[in-house]
């Protein structure tokens, strides 16, 4: 599929076009086995299947102690308000994510952290952080785009 990036009214202008071709090509990797069959019942990407199919473990605010949001908060930088993507030294990744916001807000929390997993960042950086967005909102928008436009769609990637 032939990816066009236009920089007009782009939260992500300050990104190359390849920048943005590379999380791009991250996202539709991600969601391709999901692609409908029937193109005129296009829907929301199953997120839910995503983390089950990676064997992500998704842990809500709301089940962790004050102890261990304090614990978290020691051990990663990275612990926000909204999520936190962590993986072990076993490799096992996890997904916290603050379960008091919206179901919209969560939903993009996990696209978010499900970026930070398949762009292979291993530190906190601005950087990180803006491309984890821009996974996110493409993976969100990307079937919204879709719907409205009917568009007929070739899932593979290179």
């Amino acid at each position: 599929m032939e990816i066009i990036i236009d920089n007009k009214l782009d939260f992500f202008s300050d990104f190359s076009p390849d920048q943005k071709i590379k999380i791009a090509d991250a996202a539709l990797k991600v969601f391709a086995p999901y692609a409908p069959v029937d193109k005129s019942n296009l829907h929301k990407l199953p997120v839910a299947e995503i983390i089950k199919r990676h064997n992500i473990l998704v842990v809500p605010y709301s089940l962790i102690s004050n102890d261990q949001l304090e614990a978290l908060r020691a051990v990663s930088p990275d612990f926000t308000e909204f999520g936190l993507f962590y993986q072990n030294e076993e490799g096992k990744a996890f997904i916290y994510y603050n379960d008091a916001k919206s179901k919209e807000v969560q939903e993009l929390t996990l696209f978010h952290e499900l970026g930070h997993m398949f762009l292979k960042h291993s530190q906190q950086s601005n950087l990180a952080e803006r491309e984890a967005d821009f996974f996110a909102a493409f993976c969100l928008g990307y079937i919204t785009l879709l719907r409205q436009f009917k568009t007929e769609v070739n899932y593979e990637t290179t």
